[in-house]
């Protein structure tokens, strides 16, 4: 039982580790389809 719960919590870190790549490669999308947007205005 006691190994169960320790894969549990380590089940856990890895995905709360992942939830935060998976935030920052959101950011990053959003910062670059705002840059990608603006050059495209100003090359009209």
């Amino acid at each position: 039982m006691i190994k169960l719960e320790d894969e549990v919590v380590r089940q856990s870190t890895i995905i709360n580790t992942q939830q935060g790549k998976i935030e920052n490669l959101t950011k990053r999308i959003i910062r670059l389809e705002a840059t990608l947007d603006l050059l495209m205005r100003v090359s009209e």
